[in-house]
C-alpha cells in the first residue's frame, strides 16, 4: 500500500498546478485511504482540503513544507491536535521571522515544537537530500541526527524521490543507505504540484510566472519532465520495486497521523454550548454598544450554522437583522436573509 505524504496545491503559489477537491478525487479514484496537503509555509488549504477528503472517504493528513533559515526544505506532518497546534506556532514563527514574502524558520524553533509532528527530510532542496546528492555523506549524517534528536526515531523520515532525474535513483539509494545507518524509516514520495501527467503545461506555466521569464526561455527552476503528479500505487512500485519497504512506509506514517481538524457539527455543538451562556447574552443581546458587530455575527452565524439544536438560537432570532447602511429597504418590508 502506498500514501502520498508530499503533496502541493495551488496554496502553494505558483507552485500547485491543480485545486484541491481535483487532488482529492483522483486520490479517492485511486483507491488511496488517505493523502496529505504540504503546501509551502502555510495552511490555508486545510479546510478545504479536510472536508474534501471527507466528501471522497479518503484521510486527510495535514502538514507544511517549511522553508527554514538557510532556504532548505523540510516537510512536517501533523500526527494529531497537538502537532496541528505546533505546526501552527512554527508557521507564524517562519511568517513572523522572514516576513510574509521570505518566510523562514529558524533551526531552534524546532525542538520546543516538535510533539505530535513527523519530520520528513524535503525534498532535493531539502538539506539532507542536498548533502547527499553533493556526496557530501558524513555531513548528511550528522544532520539527521540532529533531526533525530529533536523529533525522535519514531518521528524522523527520510524521503525519497525518484522524479527520474539524472542522478535521482543513486541519491535515493544513498538516503535509504543513511536512513539504514540511523535506524530510522526511509518514505517514498513524488513531490506532487498536478494531479495528472497532463497538468505539466499548467505546472511549467507557473513556474515561468514565477520566475518572471517568457516560456521560450530555459531556467533551472522549471520542471524537467511531467513525472510530478499523483502517480497510482501501481506507477510507484515500477519506481521503488528495488526497496519495497519504502513505500510500505508511507503508510506506516500515515496510520500515525489523525484527522485532526473538527468537524462544522463539532464547531456548531462547541458555539451552542458557549452562546446561551454569557456569550450569547453578550456579544448576541440587546446591549446598546456595537449594534453593527451583533447583527454582523448575527448574520454570519444564521447563514453558516443553521439549522442549530433547540433552543441555541434564541438568542439570534430578536431584533430582526436589518441592511447595512446604504441598501435600499421598501417601505413596509423587513429585510430576510437569503435563503441556503
Amino acid at each position: 500500500m502506498f500514501v502520498h505524504l508530499h503533496t502541493h496545491s495551488p496554496y502553494s503559489f505558483l507552485d500547485g498546478a491543480t485545486e484541491v477537491e481535483r487532488l482529492v478525487r483522483r486520490a479517492a479514484e485511486l483507491g488511496m485511504p488517505a493523502l496529505a496537503l504540504t503546501d509551502h509555509d502555510n495552511l490555508c488549504g486545510m479546510v478545504k482540503f479536510t472536508s474534501a477528503c471527507r466528501n471522497y472517504g479518503v484521510r486527510p493528513i495535514l502538514g507544511a513544507e517549511v522553508t527554514m533559515e538557510d532556504q532548505s526544505h523540510l516537510t512536517l506532518l501533523a500526527m494529531d491536535s497537538t502537532g496541528y497546534s505546533n505546526l501552527c506556532f512554527l508557521l507564524t514563527r517562519t511568517h513572523a521571522n522572514g516576513g510574509r514574502l521570505n518566510p523562514l524558520l529558524p533551526w531552534n524553533a524546532l525542538p520546543e515544537r516538535a510533539s505530535g509532528l513527523v519530520c520528513l527530510t524535503g525534498c532535493r532542496r531539502g538539506q539532507i537530500p542536498s548533502l547527499v546528492r553533493r556526496r557530501e555523506h558524513g555531513q548528511a549524517a550528522e544532520r539527521a541526527m540532529e533531526l533525530r534528536r529533536i523529533f525522535g526515531r519514531s518521528g524522523l523520515v527520510v524521503e525519497m524521490q525518484d522524479d527520474m532525474t539524472p542522478d535521482s535513483r543513486r541519491v535515493c539509494a544513498d538516503l535509504q543507505a543513511l536512513a539504514g545507518q540511523l535506524g530510522v524509516r526511509a518514505a517514498a514520495t513524488n513531490n506532487v504540484h498536478h494531479a495528472n501527467r497532463d497538468g505539466y503545461a499548467t505546472y511549467d506555466v507557473l513556474k515561468c510566472i514565477q520566475a518572471c521569464i517568457p516560456v521560450s526561455e530555459p531556467h533551472r527552476n522549471r520542471p524537467l519532465n511531467a513525472e510530478r503528479y499523483l502517480k497510482s500505487a501501481a506507477e510507484m512500485e515500477e519506481l521503488f520495486g528495488w526497496a519495497p519497504q519504502v513505500l510500505a512506509d508511507t503508510a506506516s506514517v500515515a496510520l500515525e497521523c489523525g484527522d485532526v481538524l473538527p468537524s462544522a457539527c463539532d464547531i456548531r455543538d462547541g458555539l451552542c454550548r458557549v452562546l446561551p451562556h454569557g456569550l450569547g447574552h453578550r456579544a448576541l443581546g440587546p446591549s446598546p454598544g456595537h449594534p453593527m458587530h451583533r447583527q454582523g455575527l448575527r448574520r454570519r452565524l444564521l447563514r453558516g450554522l443553521l439549522p442549530l439544536p433547540d433552543g441555541c438560537g434564541r438568542h439570534l432570532a430578536q431584533p430582526p437583522v436589518r441592511p447595512f447602511p446604504g441598501a435600499r429597504e421598501d417601505a413596509g418590508h423587513r429585510h430576510r436573509l437569503p435563503q441556503r
